[in-house]
């Protein structure tokens, strides 16, 4: 797919998806930020839970299963570079020097993390869900037309999402149980 979707490219288009990319660094702030803002404890912290678990869950996929990224596995068969017009070059530079583990494409746990944004946003405020939504769908794109990930690892990502919500839900529902036991 990334080789297919060299096509489709185009300096505006890669400066856009890059943004949208790197977007995931700052999605999980605002939106427990904004959830703290509101006083909604329960929701704040099934958010905050549900996200560190996910980041966790996906450091944990990157050292089971250590998959290199197609921008440097598939880099023979590229034709073109991905130029940006702003500063797409320079952030993909960064992110390329602060990354040293360069096995982490398994899960992609950019698209799990911002598919829980999205859900957490949902009730508590929705307006940021429908903020979030074209840029959540673009930077999902963006992470095979950027050559970080296979369309595998975003599959992989979306069911670590969901096993996240439910692993989410179940944990808290037994903390916050009363505890029984015998006197």
């Amino acid at each position: 797919p990334t080789v297919w979707l060299e096509r489709f490219s185009h300096p505006v288009l890669t400066e856009v998806l890059t943004w949208a990319y790197t977007s995931y660094y700052v999605l999980p702030v605002i939106l427990v930020v904004a959830i703290y803002r509101r006083g909604k404890t329960e929701d704040f912290d099934r958010a905050v839970f549900g996200l560190v678990l996910c980041y966790y869950l996906s450091y944990v996929g990157y050292f089971l299963f250590p998959a290199v990224g197609p921008r440097f596995t598939l880099a023979p068969l590229q034709h073109i570079d991905l130029p940006g017009v702003f500063l797409a070059d320079t952030i993909r530079d960064t992110l390329n020097v602060l990354e040293r583990f360069k096995q982490d494409a398994f899960p992609s746990g950019h698209t799990a993390i911002v598919l829980l944004v999205l859900f957490y946003a949902w009730r508590p405020v929705r307006g940021l869900f429908w903020i979030f939504l074209p840029m959540v769908v673009a930077l999902i794109f963006s992470t095979v037309y950027l050559r970080y990930h296979y369309v595998v690892d975003v599959l992989a990502g979306i069911l670590l999402a969901g096993f996240c919500l439910v692993l989410e839900r179940v944990t808290l529902t037994l903390w916050r149980r009363p505890y029984r036991g015998s006197s």
